[in-house]
């Protein structure tokens, strides 16, 4: 996962020769790891399908029942008006990725 996390992050930074060569090797290792029986039993299909919650913690759904959370009824009720802003955001190309970019690095 930290080759994977390299290599988008000097393509990010369109160093384009180092990141192909990361991420080649971060598919290489990942395809490895995923013929062992242990890892075989997973869905994942690239390196950043890994999820380490989903390896120790398989979810059997939801651990608590949905009325005991109290914001669970307001955002299942306003799931559509959530679901709009973030379509909006993704028909401008680039503009969801900016925006990721620009929280992330917030304290920068």
């Amino acid at each position: 996962m930290i080759e994977a996390e390299l290599g988008s992050e000097l393509a990010r930074r369109r160093d384009v020769r180092p990141a192909s060569l990361v991420l080649r090797k971060a598919s290489e290792h990942f395809a490895k790891m995923m013929q062992h029986p242990y890892f075989a039993r997973f869905s994942w299909q690239r390196p950043h399908d890994m999820n380490y919650n989903n390896e120790m913690f398989p979810s059997p759904g939801p651990v608590w029942p949905n009325k005991l959370l109290p914001i669970e009824s307001w955002l299942e009720d306003n799931f559509a008006t959530f679901r709009g802003e973030l379509d909006n955001l993704l028909e401008k190309p680039g503009l969801f990725d900016a925006l990721h970019e620009a929280e992330r690095n917030a304290e920068a």
